[in-house]
């Protein structure tokens, strides 16, 4: 396995990574921070190909979790079994570059910080489209464990851990492709449409809970401004067929919690599957319904 050229941190790192069924992936993730960190956790979901084995070959603790919806949980035990403050945390598909984690050792030994913004590039369609996904985008993935609220996190998604109050926060300068967080997610279009599918599924299901029961008219307008903003305000049409498609998935992505919330009003708030929605098609045939 490959070591970043990056020195250690002054401080011990914990790394805590969550996956399911990420066999192909797990490997370069785990690879990229091999000699900086010095503890790895893997919270596994229910994996059903080689990943578990994968992390353990390269001496991971994998840490089993069941699957569940707001899969973003399932990193709170990963962390709280971590033995050291700092932790960093990634998924599968994200790899820190050696001058991200050269500047990472230089924040956290200066002590001046405890929670860290780090710049993402995000890589998909075959490609890299910095104008569409607005590069850098900032995600906070490494930060001091007893400055921020773990045990509170709901596991929303597309939501993350908070920091306590009055922790110190910084945003890491990133550059393309030397200095950054290289996400290496959606490849294709085949795993882009079943992660929008489960993503979509998900938050339709928290928006249901949270007491949005139907459709409002107004949510018709949210899928046009997303393609507009990326494709138009971000500048993805310099990004050429690559931009319009991320803007066009976005749009869709919005416009499939709608449509998936409007499913759930027809059967009592449940999302329906095939056989479900059969029924009640025969139901209404037979005017029962």
């Amino acid at each position: 396995m490959a070591s970043p050229s990056a020195a250690p941190p002054r401080f011990p790192v914990s790394l805590v990574v969550l996956a399911r069924n990420e066999e192909e992936q797990i490997q370069g993730c785990l690879e990229s921070v091999v000699g900086w960190v010095d503890e790895v956790i893997v919270v596994d979901m229910e994996s059903t190909d080689a990943t578990a084995d994968i992390a353990r070959r390269m001496g991971a603790i994998v840490i089993s979790h069941p699957r569940i919806g707001n899969f973003d949980r399932a990193r709170t035990p990963g962390i709280l079994a971590a033995r050291n403050d700092w932790i960093l945390v990634l998924d599968a598909d994200e790899e820190p570059t050696p001058g991200l984690l050269q500047v990472l050792s230089n924040l956290i030994g200066d002590g001046s910080t405890d929670a860290l913004l780090l710049p993402r590039a995000n890589l998909n369609l075959s490609g890299w489209a910095p104008h569409s996904e607005k590069f850098p985008e900032y995600t906070l993935r490494m930060f001091r464990k007893s400055k921020m609220d773990i045990e509170g996190f709901d596991g929303r998604i597309h939501r993350f851990y908070r920091p306590v109050e009055g922790a110190r926060i910084q945003q890491v300068p990133g550059s393309y492709p030397s200095r950054c967080l290289l996400h290496f997610t959606n490849p294709a279009l085949g795993p882009l449409w079943a992660k929008t599918d489960l993503y979509t599924t998900e938050e339709a299901r928290q928006r249901w809970s949270a007491g949005t029961t139907r459709p409002h008219p107004w949510d018709l307008v949210r899928p046009l401004r997303v393609f507009l903003r990326r494709y138009l305000l971000h500048g993805g049409w310099r990004d050429g067929w690559h931009g319009f498609w991320l803007a066009w998935a976005g749009a869709v992505y919005q416009a499939l919690i709608v449509a998936k919330i409007w499913e759930m009003s027809l059967h009592d708030g449940k999302l329906p599957d095939a056989p479900m929605a059969r029924l009640r098609m025969r139901r209404i045939v037979s005017g029962s319904d």
